[in-house]
């Protein structure tokens, strides 16, 4: 199924067997005060639940696309599926376990359309950590992010996890350039696409945390798990993260430049020697406040 009309921006939304999150993700998406947006639902997973949301949404006044994949493609294939099934200026990843403030979409399309040297924007983030209880989904706590995050020079943008996908927003135009979400790199293909948009075009950097990126870390595995933090989906992250940085490295070599292969080399160096200072950093903290 397509959209034939032509809409400011398309949320993708990538799901497989979670309902009431993609429940929750409605409540995100008609909740926006930009009310020109279709949202498109990629689905691996069973077909009545999620045909279920979307008659909600449609009851709520908004566009839906609903696509049902027959087998399992994974996100990135997903997110390809779902941007070449529309048309619209800007396109944004909204996870089915994400959320938005009400404000997300009115003010980063406004932030574009003011500063048209810019393809791309990226909003600070809250981190909203949450558990499974019973059959429910609860939230604990709301904690910074990457609300430091000021600028998305290339540098940064090599460093894994400068900004997730929910967070943001991009022109539809930029395909023509880049090239879509590159399927082969299952789990770490949102970097990878961050970094290749980075190497030919500019992302600002909206400096408000309107964007909500929500974390199960009791949850190992099962279908309400959550990718950066389940054994399983937090092994392939690193090994599809070291196979993109070795890909642009051996890039950069046969081409005989300094490029962005050894940025990212670099960037995820520097973010290996902040995670052992910050692990003895708290070592310390826990030994002068007498805890073993």
């Amino acid at each position: 199924m397509s959209d034939s009309q032509f809409h400011s921006v398309a949320a993708v939304t990538r799901t497989m067997a979670r309902p009431r999150l993609l429940w929750r993700a409605l409540e995100s998406i008609a909740g926006q005060t930009c009310k020109d947006v279709v949202w498109v639902i990629v689905n691996d997973g069973p077909r009545e639940p999620v045909d279920a949301v979307a008659a909600g949404a449609r009851e709520r006044g908004l566009a839906v696309v609903v696509i049902h994949n027959d087998e399992r493609h994974g996100p990135e294939a997903a997110s390809n599926i779902g941007i070449k099934a529309t048309r619209s200026k800007y396109v944004v990843i909204h996870d089915d376990d994400d959320s938005w403030d009400e404000r997300f979409l009115d003010e980063t399309t406004d932030y574009l359309e003011s500063n048209p040297d810019f393809s791309g924007v990226a909003t600070q983030t809250r981190r909203v950590g949450e558990e499974q209880r019973g059959g429910d989904i609860v939230e604990y706590e709301i904690a910074r992010h990457n609300t430091h995050v000021e600028t998305a020079d290339i540098g940064g943008v090599a460093r894994p996890g400068l900004f997730p996908p929910i967070a943001f927003l991009y022109k539809r135009s930029v395909f023509d350039v880049i090239g879509y979400y590159d399927e082969v790199v299952i789990g770490g293909g949102d970097w990878d696409f961050h970094m290749r948009f980075v190497e030919k075009f500019t992302i600002g950097v909206l400096r408000k945390p309107l964007a909500f990126w929500h974390c199960r870390q009791n949850l190992q595995g099962g279908d309400y798990g959550n990718s950066r933090y389940d054994e399983y989906g937090a092994d392939l992250w690193k090994r599809y993260e070291v196979a993109v940085s070795n890909g642009l490295i051996r890039r950069d070599m046969e081409a005989g430049r300094f490029g962005m292969g050894l940025v990212s080399g670099l960037a995820r160096l520097h973010a290996q020697q902040n995670n052992i200072l910050a692990g003895l950093e708290y070592g310390l903290a826990r030994l002068y406040r007498g805890e073993s």
